[in-house]
């Protein structure tokens, strides 16, 4: 739903199973896109960046362009106020691959 895709959430990142950290986004919807920002917390290679992205249905896709010029793709679905599915962090001493939800 569009409630769950506007506005401010917060939420966790997975490596392995486990929680490594946390992700607050402020994001905008207009029709299937989607803009804002992303803040990442307890990560030595990412902080903050601009979110780009589309929704089709419950799928979401965000790509992320970090202030340091990492990049990273979060697909998933988003269920009422919450969105779940999986990253991948392509650039940085920190690339890797994992799990994400957020809610609002």
């Amino acid at each position: 739903t569009a409630a769950a895709i506007t506005g401010t959430g917060s939420g966790s990142w997975t490596l392995g199973g486990m929680v490594v950290g946390s992700v607050s986004v402020n994001l905008t919807r207009g029709g299937t896109s989607i803009s804002g920002t992303m803040s990442v917390m307890e990560s030595p290679c990412v902080s903050a960046g601009t979110v780009t992205g589309s929704v089709s249905g419950s799928s979401v896709a965000m790509h992320v362009l970090f202030s340091g010029g990492e990049e990273a793709d979060l697909i998933g679905t988003m269920n009422n106020d919450q969105m779940a599915g999986t990253y991948e962090l392509h650039t940085g001493a920190c690339a890797s691959a994992g799990d994400w939800v957020m809610s609002r």
